[in-house]
């Protein structure tokens, strides 16, 4: 696809402040609006007010947030057994008893409309609330770049987005476009969209755009609320892909997500 058509009428929707320019760097400065869906963390007012901050810093005016509360989710998951949900993916066992912890803390500091909802509730309840607002901000949109089906690194709110923004596409029928950026976490996971068989379905590598990643980066830095590595180095290039439709259990014909991103943490 020719650039021109790839940025005509493009939104770049992420879950958190910061994601935009982890995994979009290449295009941020080119599409036509950035969409962050979550600001507020449930138990840090301080990383909560610092995104705020940040924002009002941004080098570009297109960029606003959904101001969506996270649901508290992160970790929660079991993602040596991981399992897509009508709202994301599947929280555990374990996930849930480190969740009542959470609340706990939750009730001692941080006053919230929702501080009598499980993860799970909030999980669920936030699917809806991206819908919602989403359908209205993307109704004219043609592309839209968000994250990927395995959340990159295994990232439950990422998930959603992406789950959000697949019901949307059928809806309202943009091309949706996801990062393809994984870890070793995912890989299983990201293994599930992968036919082997096929040759790979649209994808564009583009130059990260490493001098505005890093000045970016800085802004969150400097009102602590950077939540990635501090000595991080953007690849060379981002891969673009085209969204899958379903996993290979649920269909046979799926086009396969190669090539990646993989990140290697130690």
């Amino acid at each position: 696809m020719e650039l021109v058509e790839l940025l005509k009428k493009s939104v770049i929707v992420v879950a958190h402040p910061d994601d935009e320019v982890l995994w979009f760097s290449s295009i941020l400065a080119d599409v036509d609006e950035v969409i962050l869906c979550y600001n507020d963390l449930f138990d840090d007012a301080k990383t909560s007010k610092g995104r705020k901050q940040a924002l009002a810093e941004f080098p570009h005016d297109n960029i606003s947030s959904l101001d969506i509360m996270e649901a508290g989710v992160f970790a929660l998951a079991d993602w040596e057994n991981p399992r897509p949900s009508a709202y994301g993916i599947e929280l555990n066992q374990r996930g849930r008893r480190v969740a009542l912890k959470r609340l706990w803390r939750q009730a001692k500091g941080f006053a919230l409309t929702q501080k009598n909802l499980t993860p799970a509730q909030r999980y669920e309840r936030n699917y809806a609330l991206l819908v919602e607002k989403l359908r209205v901000r993307l109704a004219l949109a043609q592309n839209v770049f968000g994250h990927n089906p395995w959340g990159e690194y295994g990232n439950e709110e990422h998930i959603q987005v992406f789950r959000a923004l697949s019901q949307l596409r059928d809806e309202l029928g943009f091309k949706l476009w996801v990062s393809a950026y994984a870890s070793k976490e995912t890989l299983q996971m990201a293994l599930g969209y992968v036919d082997l068989s096929k040759p790979p379905k649209n994808h564009i590598k583009r130059p990260t755009n490493k001098q505005l990643a890093a000045q970016i980066m800085q802004i969150y830095q400097r009102n602590d609320c950077w939540t990635w590595f501090d000595d991080w180095q953007w690849f060379d290039h981002d891969l673009i892909m085209e969204a899958p439709t379903k996993t290979l259990l649920e269909t046979s014909s799926q086009h396969h997500l190669f090539p990646l991103n993989v990140i290697l943490r130690k």
